[in-house]
């Protein structure tokens, strides 16, 4: 999942924004201009930084959606119509750095909560 969020921001960071698309649930209600319009401040509001997966990585706890979050994980899974199995997270409690991914069975797909 780091790994994924490091490809994630490389994509943000260069501005290639249409590629970042496969790294999120497939989202076939938002168009392209919409999806741009939406990641294209990721980097400057910091949602995602270089520093903040650097944190996940040495200090975040990860697994199963359901475990990480509790009821929280599920209710997101659920909302979006995801298979709450197939889910997974990984956070720091007390901060807000924090992933929410599904696992597509080749690669991990963000969504937003």
């Amino acid at each position: 999942m780091i790994e994924t969020l490091y490809h994630l921001y490389d994509n943000l960071k260069s501005e290639n924004y249409l590629n970042a698309r496969q790294y999120f649930i497939d989202l076939k209600e938002i168009n392209d201009e919409n999806f741009i319009e939406i990641v294209s401040d990721l980097i400057e509001k910091q949602e995602i930084s270089k520093e903040g997966i650097q944190i996940l990585s040495s200090k975040g706890q990860f697994g199963k959606l359901e475990k990480v979050y509790g009821q929280k994980g599920v209710s997101e899974a659920s909302r979006k119509d995801l298979n709450i199995n197939n889910c997974y997270g990984i956070f720091i409690e007390n901060t807000n750095i924090e992933a929410m991914a599904l696992w597509d069975g080749n690669h991990f797909k963000f969504f937003q909560n």
